[in-house]
C-alpha cells in the first residue's frame, strides 16, 4: 500500500467511525474519540498520574511521624480516593525535574506530556522513513508520510487518551516508539536502555530481560541491566528501602483482584465484569472508579491462565533461527506483556502504534495480513465508549473490543514474525550502540 493511501485511510478511518458514532448517539462528544483531541490543542489535561506521584512525593520525601508504611499512606490509606500503584522508581522523574525546576516540577510534568505527543508523531515518522522500502522516494511521498504519522498519531485514541488522562503512559508510549525505531535501525543497546527507563514505571516490561536471554542479545540486556540497576539504587538511596519491600504486597493485591472498570481492556477486565454481580449496580451509582472486586478465584485463575500464555507467547522464539529477535519479534513481546497485566488501560495500548507501522510495512504484500491489520486498527484506534450501555447485561464482554483488537493484531505478529528481510523489506543495518 502507498503511503498516500495509508494516510488516506488513517482519515477515513478517523472521520467515518467518529462520524457515524457522533450520528447515533445525537452529536455527543463524549464516548468518542474527540474530547481527548479537543484538550490537546486546548493544552488541557487532567492528572490521573501526576496528583497521585505528587502525593506519594511528598509522603516519601517527608518524614512519617506515627511510622506508617509507605504504601499504607500512599494507596492502602481509606482516606484516599485514588492511591499510587506504581513502583517507587517512578518517583525518580518528580525528583530530577524538582531539582532542575524546583517548586514548579509538576508545571514541568505536565508541559513535558503534552510535548509527547508531537514526539510519538515524530518517531513514528522516523520508524516509517527506516522501514519503508528502497530506493529511496520523492519529496511529496515523504511529506505524505509526516501527514500520515501527524494523523495517525492525533486520531489514535489510546495514544491521546493517555495525554488528556495527564497519564505517565504518555512517556511510555514515547520511549517505546523509541525502543521501536531503535530496534529497526539496529540500535540495539540504546533499546535496552530505553526499556530499562520504562521498566522503572512498569515493571513487568523486565520479562524483556528473559526475552533478550532466549534469543542472546547481550548487548541489549548489558545496557537493560545497566540502566535498572542504576535507576533501582539511586531509588533506594533517595527513599529509602522500605517502599521498595512493600511494593511486591501491592502488586500480589492488584494481580489478586484486578479492575471492573471498563477500560481495562485486559482477560481480568473482560472476567470481572462477566462474574462480578455488582458491577452493573456500581455501575449505576458510577462507584466503579472507587471499587476494587472483591477477589474471585475464577476471576484469578482465568487471569493468570491468560498471561501465562500471552508472556509464553512473546517469549517462545520463532521455529527459524534467522527469525529470532527480528522486529517482529520484538514487538510481538511488547504487546504480549501489556495485554498479560491483569491491569490494561485502554492508554496502555498507546504502543501499538509504532506496532501498527512496523506490522503495516511488513506484511504489506499480504492480502489477508493487510485485512486483518486494517480490522484491527479500526477496532483499537477508536473509541467505542457506546459499549457501555451493554454493561448490565452479558453482552458486557462487548466492553472489551479493545482487546479484541489487541488479539487480532496479536495474531497477525505471530503468524508473520521474522526479519524483514524474509518478507521482502529492506533488512535492518547491522547492529550498533
Amino acid at each position: 500500500m502507498t503511503t498516500r493511501r495509508l494516510t488516506l485511510f488513517l482519515v477515513a478511518n478517523f472521520v467515518l467511525v467518529n462520524g457515524t458514532l457522533l450520528a447515533a448517539l445525537g452529536g455527543r462528544t463524549e464516548d468518542t474519540g474527540l474530547p481527548p483531541i479537543a484538550w490537546f490543542l486546548e493544552g488541557r489535561q487532567g492528572g490521573d498520574s501526576w496528583d497521585s506521584i505528587a502525593m506519594a512525593y511528598l509522603q516519601a520525601t517527608t518524614p512519617d511521624r506515627v511510622e506508617k508504611p509507605f504504601y499504607w499512606r500512599s494507596f492502602f490509606n481509606p482516606q484516599l480516593r485514588k492511591g499510587f500503584q506504581y513502583p517507587p522508581t517512578a518517583l525518580l522523574v518528580a525528583s530530577a525535574l524538582e531539582a532542575v525546576t524546583g517548586e514548579r516540577w509538576l508545571d514541568a510534568l505536565r508541559w513535558i506530556t503534552w510535548a509527547m505527543v508531537p514526539i510519538t508523531a515524530l518517531f513514528v515518522w522516523l520508524l516509517y522513513e527506516a522501514l519503508r522500502p528502497r530506493p529511496a522516494p520523492d519529496g511529496r511521498d515523504r511529506w505524505w508520510a509526516l501527514l500520515g504519522a501527524v494523523v495517525g498519531t492525533l486520531t489514535f485514541y489510546p495514544v491521546m487518551r493517555a495525554y488528556a488522562n495527564g497519564q505517565i503512559q504518555s512517556w511510555l508510549n514515547v520511549l517505546f516508539a523509541i525502543a521501536v525505531w531503535c530496534w529497526a535501525t539496529g540500535r540495539r543497546g540504546t533499546a535496552g536502555a530505553v526499556l530499562a527507563l520504562s521498566c522503572a514505571v512498569k515493571p513487568q516490561l523486565a520479562v524483556f530481560v528473559l526475552w533478550g536471554l532466549i534469543r542472546r542479545q547481550w548487548r541489549f540486556l548489558a545496557t537493560f541491566l545497566a540502566v535498572g540497576t542504576a535507576l533501582l539504587g539511586t531509588s533506594v538511596a533517595l527513599y529509602g528501602w522500605g517502599p521498595h519491600a512493600e511494593y511486591p504486597g501491592l502488586l500480589r493485591f492488584l494481580a489478586e483482584r484486578g479492575e471492573a472498570y471498563f477500560p481495562n481492556q485486559s482477560m481480568n477486565g473482560l472476567l470481572n465484569r462477566w462474574v462480578f454481580e455488582d458491577y452493573a449496580v456500581l455501575w449505576r451509582r458510577r462507584a466503579w472508579i472507587d471499587h476494587f472486586p472483591p477477589f474471585d478465584a475464577r476471576v484469578f485463575a482465568g487471569t493468570m491462565v491468560s498471561s501465562l500464555a500471552l508472556l509464553a507467547i512473546g517469549l517462545a522464539p520463532p521455529r527459524s533461527p534467522a527469525a529470532r529477535a527480528g522486529l517482529i519479534d520484538f514487538c510481538l513481546m511488547g504487546l504480549a506483556a501489556t495485554m498479560a497485566s491483569p491491569i490494561a488501560w485502554e492508554h496502555h495500548y498507546g504502543i501499538a502504534l509504532p506496532i501498527f507501522v512496523a506490522a503495516s510495512l511488513t506484511f504489506g504484500q499480504d492480502a489477508r495480513a493487510r485485512f486483518a491489520l486494517a480490522a484491527a486498527y479500526v477496532v483499537v484506534s477508536n473509541c467505542f465508549w457506546v459499549t457501555k450501555a451493554l454493561a448490565a447485561s452479558r453482552l458486557n464482554v462487548l466492553e472489551s473490543y479493545l482487546f479484541f483488537g489487541a488479539i487480532v493484531l496479536l495474531i497477525v505478529l505471530v503468524r508473520g514474525r521474522g526479519p524483514l528481510a524474509v518478507v521482502g523489506a529492506p533488512a535492518p543495518p547491522a547492529p550498533s550502540a
